[in-house]
Order: C-alpha cells, then sequence, then structure tokens
C-alpha cells in the first residue's frame, strides 16, 4: 500500500519537480559563472605556488556547495488516509493436520494489484504478522508460525500462543489450555502433570514446587499453609504446617515445632526447650523467667517451690532444703537445724541447746498424774509395755506435737512424740544407760 501511494505521488509532482529542476540549472550557471570571474582575477594577482593552491582548493569548495544548494528536493508530510480504494487478490488455502489429531485451519495471503502490475504475496502469521517459515496448526483449528506456537509437554497437542503457556513453572515445558493450572499459592501457571493436593483443611491443588511434606507430622501442605521455623530452633530450620507449628513465648515468638515446645508449669505458656529448664523439685518444665538458682546447691526451682530460712533470710533454697521447726513453725536450712537427742526430732538451732543437744520441748518437761487415755494407750502401744500404776510420766507441748516421757523401769525411759489430735505416734526414741534406739 505504502509503495503504491508513493507511486501515485511521484507522478503527480513530476511535472512541478522539472520545472523546479530546469529554473534551478539556470541559477547554478549564472553563479558559477560569477564564482569563476571572482576567483580568475584573484589567481592573476598570485605568483606564490603555494598561495595558488590555496585560491584553487577555496574555489572548488564553493562551486561544490552551489551545486549541492540549487539541488531540487522533495519533502513528503505524512498524513492520515482516509480511504483508498486498492484492487486486492486473496488466496486461501485449508490446511490439515497429519493423522491421529486431524486438525483443520486456513491460511491466506493477499497482494495489491495496481496500474504497474501486481505486487509480491504478502504472507503473514495471523498471531504476529511476520512472514512463516513454517506453519503449525493449533488444536483449536487456526494456525500460526513456529515461532508463536508451542507442543504440549502433556498431551502432545500444538497450540498457539492465545491457547497455552509457553513455559510451566515447575518444568518451563509448554502446556495447552486445557492442561494449564493457576496455582494458589504461588499464583502461577502450571501443567497438570505437576499438580498435587494440599492436605491442609478440605484440600486444595497446588503445584509440586509449593508442596513439601511437613518436618514434623509428613503431612504435603503448599507454601501459604506452611511456615519455616527459625534456624536458632532446637532442631534447626525446618518447614511446619499449621498444626504442627507454635510461637516460642519464652523468647521473641520465633516458629517453632509442636514437638520443641512445652507448656509452662508456671504460666501455661508455650515455652520451646531453647527458653525453658525444668525445676529440680517438681520435675516439670518451666519458662526461663520462672526459674531460679537457689544460693548454695544452685539448683533450679520456680516460684511454687522456692523457701528460706529463717536464719539466712536473704538466701533462696528449694522446699526440700528447709524443713520446718516443729517448735517454732518457721523454715530452716539444713545447716541450721539438728536432731534433739532426747525426743529425736530435727529442730531449728536456735531452739537447740548446745550443751545438752536438747530442744526447748524436752528442756520443759514435766511430771504429770492425768494423762487422756487416748495418750496413754498410744504411749504404751508404741513402747509394747503394759500398764503399771508406778510409771512416771513427764510431759510438754510446742506448736506441733506432744512430748511424753515414760519410765519404763530399770532406768530406761521412752520419749514418744504425737502430733496435736493425733493418736498415731510420731516418733519414739527409748534410752537406756547402754544405748540409745529410735523408732518410727
Amino acid at each position: 500500500m505504502l509503495e503504491l501511494l508513493l507511486a501515485h505521488l511521484r507522478d503527480k509532482s513530476a511535472e512541478r519537480v522539472a520545472a523546479r529542476r530546469a529554473l534551478a540549472e539556470q541559477e547554478l550557471a549564472a553563479e558559477l559563472g560569477r564564482l569563476d570571474r571572482y576567483f580568475e582575477s584573484i589567481l592573476k594577482e598570485q605568483t606564490d605556488p603555494e598561495a595558488v593552491g590555496t585560491v584553487t582548493a577555496l574555489a572548488e569548495r564553493r562551486r561544490t556547495e552551489e551545486i549541492r544548494r540549487s539541488q531540487v528536493k522533495a519533502v513528503v508530510h505524512p498524513l492520515q488516509l482516509i480511504e483508498a480504494d486498492v484492487l486486492i487478490q486473496r488466496a486461501e488455502w485449508r490446511l490439515e493436520s497429519a493423522p491421529p489429531r486431524r486438525h483443520h485451519a486456513t491460511f491466506s495471503a493477499q497482494r495489491p494489484l495496481g496500474s504497474a502490475g501486481a505486487a509480491p504475496w504478502s504472507m503473514a502469521c495471523p498471531q504476529c504478522g511476520r512472514p512463516p517459515a513454517l506453519l503449525v496448526i493449533c488444536r483449536h483449528d487456526h494456525c500460526a508460525c513456529e515461532a508463536c506456537s508451542h507442543r504440549c509437554s502433556v498431551c502432545a497437542e500444538d497450540f498457539c500462543a492465545d491457547h497455552g503457556i509457553a513455559q510451566c513453572r515447575v518444568d518451563a515445558q509448554a502446556a495447552c489450555d486445557e492442561h494449564v493450572r493457576v496455582c494458589p499459592s504461588c499464583r502461577l501457571e502450571h501443567c497438570t502433570a505437576h499438580e498435587g493436593l494440599c492436605t491442609e483443611g478440605d484440600g486444595h491443588p497446588a503445584c509440586s514446587a509449593c508442596l513439601a511434606p511437613c518436618g514434623n507430622c509428613g503431612r504435603v501442605v503448599c507454601n501459604r499453609h506452611a511456615e519455616q521455623s527459625h534456624a536458632a530452633a532446637p532442631k534447626g530450620s525446618r518447614r511446619l504446617c499449621a498444626a504442627c507449628l507454635k510461637y516460642c513465648e519464652g523468647g521473641t515468638k520465633e516458629p517453632v515445632g509442636v514437638d520443641e515446645v512445652a507448656q509452662c508449669a508456671s504460666c501455661g505458656k508455650s515455652v520451646c526447650t531453647a527458653h525453658q529448664a525444668v525445676c529440680a523439685v517438681d520435675g516439670q518444665a518451666h519458662c526461663a523467667p520462672h526459674l531460679r538458682r537457689t544460693d548454695k546447691s544452685q539448683r533450679l526451682v520456680c516460684a511454687r517451690h522456692r523457701a528460706g530460712c529463717a536464719h539466712e533470710p536473704g538466701a533462696l533454697f528449694a522446699v526440700d532444703e528447709v524443713g520446718t521447726c516443729p517448735i517454732c513453725a518457721r523454715g530452716a536450712c539444713e545447716s541450721h537445724r539438728a536432731a534433739c537427742e532426747h525426743c529425736g526430732r530435727r529442730v531449728c538451732t536456735a531452739d537447740l541447746s548446745v550443751e545438752s543437744r536438747r530442744c526447748a520441748t524436752c528442756a520443759q518437761l514435766a511430771a504429770v498424774s492425768d494423762l487422756p487415755q487416748a495418750v496413754v494407750a498410744a504411749a504404751l502401744a508404741a513402747t509394747g509395755s503394759g500398764p503399771k500404776p508406778s510409771r512416771r510420766w513427764r510431759m510438754a507441748r510446742d506448736r506441733s506435737h506432744l512430748v511424753v516421757e515414760l519410765d519404763l523401769g530399770w532406768r530406761q525411759t521412752a520419749v514418744v512424740t504425737l502430733r496435736r489430735g493425733d493418736n498415731v505416734p510420731d516418733g519414739v526414741v527409748k534410752h537406756s544407760p547402754l544405748r540409745l534406739k529410735r523408732r518410727k
């Protein structure tokens, strides 16, 4: 079409161009004559050969400039073509693919017919418009060139660029529109050969590049329903599904596996093994802020199992390192408790006489004549003796016990301790000149 327009423009402008060219040739001849006369007069005045060469070169340059300036040129300004009647010759071919596909397509070519004769045939790809070296029939019954067509890696059918994808996001192979899917996880297109099922929720399809097993339970989940645990997690960085994912509340909320956390026995938060420790008393896991080390044994204990010694107010002990003094009912550590040599109870050092090694309760034993029958029966049963009216009894009380001393005869005595309100002896100690025996 463009060649026809230019040919018509040349024919239409030929007369005007010829007139302008004739006028330009006349003006050029007059100007060249003037230049020749001018430089000829200058050359006559020159005697130096070098000056003659310079003037001659200048004259030639001026002549060349005038010849170039007088050339006739036509400048074409492109305008919009609204309507044109052109005789077009069109040819169509019906194409058929080789069996077993049996697809059909129509390919056409055309050429304009003008006064100068028929132009060459124009054969263009229906997709890109370039001349095709090879034609491929699409599965939707139209054709395209080899650059605009592909073969499906799933069904081996040929298709054009409008009816499929050139690259699957997994293996970069082509796939037709029947075997193309969009992964809901990565939002990229892939073929059905690389499609799997995410087991999260009701299950949904996803591309195989987005699917991988959970590092804990092994369920296959997509990237959208999985999260990577922190590299500093106890078991390292792992892919975890929603059911196996926890956030350590003892650190910076980093994602960890459900098999890496335990519930803090103090606050109930989920804490990974890197931010937890075990209380030395109850053996349960606690997060780090709820545990402290005892001052002497350096054992970790939680808040519920901490204790203090009345004789060391600033020191921290575990509850199994501190006992309650039965006399003053205050806590005392092992270094501030000792056994009374008379009743056998362990009391704090403040209630134990250093000289006699007896506790304050045993030092207050006083003779009694009317003991409660339940106490008498319990004491006799503990010592294995029968009732004798000649027995001498001594008794004293403190915060926790009733201490009864029974004369067994032959310079032997028995000290029985009973807890308040209880008729079962808490301890029995027999004294004789030869030996000291304790029975519980």
